[in-house]
């Protein structure tokens, strides 16, 4: 039930992402009728800003509500950022990391008799995921794969001594 609720909000927070200058990374609706939460997930090549969150939920908000899109009610909307170690989903959020490190964790145990799977991503197909794991290379197809985010890598400063 709620995959039909993320595919009938798609759109709508697709449009209203769109309209305040960012773009739509993930809809997810969860937890129980009396609780649920729809988290609307937003990108933005300079980073997502506090006003951009805002801007995007009034406007979502606003459609939500005239299109009556969420049955049975109650909700609560909360929109930000995926964050930096984001998780990845689907095809796109794959290959917008390609060539970094990623964490996933495979629904059934792999030949190396492991379901967990750190790697640098190689590449991504219709199906699969290339990972550099362990120096070899490890294909993994979405179908398997269980959850995965990207391992963030802050970059090394040296500190100035003074």
């Amino acid at each position: 039930m709620n995959d039909h609720m993320v595919e009938k909000v798609w759109p709508i927070a697709k449009a209203a992402a769109e309209q305040n200058g960012c773009e739509l990374y993930d809809v997810e609706l969860i937890g129980p009728n009396s609780g649920r939460v729809l988290r609307v997930y937003i990108d933005n090549v300079q980073g997502v800003s506090i006003q951009n969150c805002e801007q995007v939920s009034r406007s979502l908000n606003l459609h939500l509500d005239a299109e009556d899109v969420i049955d049975g009610g109650n909700y609560n909307l909360e929109v930000s950022s995926p964050g930096l170690d984001r998780h990845l989903k689907r095809k796109n959020h794959f290959e917008n990391v390609i060539g970094k490190e990623i964490w996933l964790k495979t629904k059934l145990k792999e030949p190396e008799n492991t379901r967990q799977f750190t790697g640098s991503l190689l590449a991504v197909s219709d199906v699969s995921i290339e990972l550099n794991f362990n120096g070899s290379s490890k294909i993994i197809t979405f179908d398997n794969i269980e959850k995965a985010k990207l391992i963030y890598e802050f970059e090394n400063k040296k500190k100035i001594k003074r």
